[in-house]
């Protein structure tokens, strides 16, 4: 059956070779399927239609091979059988229903260009009388989440701030939409405490005045979140996906044995930063959480109103930037690093 898809045969055979996964063919499609003894929580990959597959594999292939950015550098140590392995590294539990949408979609994380303008640094504008941001976008090593990263940094003339990094990837829905897929918000860089990271720490303390709920949630996080959703609202990219658990991520968890263990490890792995979300919700008019993870499918999904505005003052500045980010104040009126 295989021998007319060589990219699908390939697929499977690199599958099996790095989890261990069965493959059982069911009609037009197949099943992959996780040793349970290792890897309790990993669900079942989904192929509904292998010749669909083998389509979504070639445009998938091409995709890397038209492009230069990191995340799809074809060497003589990483070859097209190796990408067609590392597919199955960050699917999410619905992206295991069906791998040919994911497949699709990654694609189109690839190919995708919004946000190009930002592969050099740029600044945006400030938020205070002496505070600046800056925005870019970096492409990431293969087996990461998503492609492309965005990084923001906050400024001011003694030094330049590392907000989190947003790991996101942006397709079209089958209505034409284009979706923004966020997997992570995450802090790499650890500052030594010294007067400078206090006096830029505190610069963020404003945006939890009066604020009740979620307190737990770092304001200097929801300030990034803030500039990124307003530089999707500006682009016409209403809908936002979250993506609660990437379950092979916590296949290095021994001893997982119930569903009431997997359970609570997908609770603890995802609670805060979907908080993240919850907490924004508060914060923002026009930001409305149309499901949770589990309503529909595993992620929790956003639609930005064509009017978005912020309740609060002090994060209203991070908004506006994101917002206006197509029209960029020239580099020479900002602060310099």
């Amino acid at each position: 059956m295989l021998e007319r898809y060589p990219f699908s045969k390939l697929f499977l055979e690199q599958a099996s070779g790095i989890d261990g996964l069965s493959v059982v063919f069911s009609g037009r499609g197949a099943i992959l399927i996780p040793p349970k003894v290792k890897y309790f929580y990993m669900p079942r990959i989904m192929i509904h239609d292998v010749e669909l597959l083998e389509t979504k594999l070639k445009n998938y292939i091409s995709a890397i091979e038209s492009t230069d950015i990191l995340f799809t550098k074809i060497d003589q140590k990483h070859d097209i059988a190796y990408y067609l392995g590392i597919l199955i590294k960050n699917l999410t539990n619905s992206d295991y229903q069906n791998f040919e949408e994911y497949v699709d979609m990654f694609t189109q994380f690839i190919l995708d260009n919004t946000f190009s303008e930002f592969d050099e640094k740029k600044d945006l504008g400030f938020v205070s009388s002496t505070d600046a941001i800056s925005v870019r976008r970096f492409s990431e090593f293969y087996g990461s989440e998503t492609p492309y990263a965005l990084k923001i940094w906050k400024k001011n003339r003694h030094m330049r701030y590392e907000l989190p990094l947003i790991r996101y990837g942006i397709y079209q829905n089958s209505r034409g939409e284009k979706v923004a897929r966020i997997f992570m918000v995450q802090r790499k860089k650890i500052y030594k405490q010294n007067e400078l990271i206090k006096n830029m720490n505190k610069s963020f303390n404003p945006i939890n005045s009066g604020v009740k709920e979620y307190r737990d949630i770092a304001p200097s996080m929801v300030a990034c979140m803030t500039v990124f959703i307003g530089m999707l609202h500006s682009r016409g990219i209403k809908n936002i996906e979250v993506a609660d658990f990437i379950p092979r991520r916590y296949m290095h968890f021994k001893g997982v044995v119930t569903e009431e263990q997997r359970d609570n490890i997908q609770f603890h792995a995802t609670d805060k930063y979907l908080r993240l979300f919850l907490r924004i919700n508060n914060h923002l008019e026009g930001f409305d959480i149309t499901a949770y993870p589990n309503d529909v499918d595993s992620f929790m999904h956003i639609r930005l109103r064509d009017t978005l505005k912020s309740k609060s003052a002090s994060l209203d500045p991070y908004l506006q930037l994101g917002m206006s980010s197509q029209n960029l104040i020239s580099e020479k009126k900002l602060v310099k690093d």
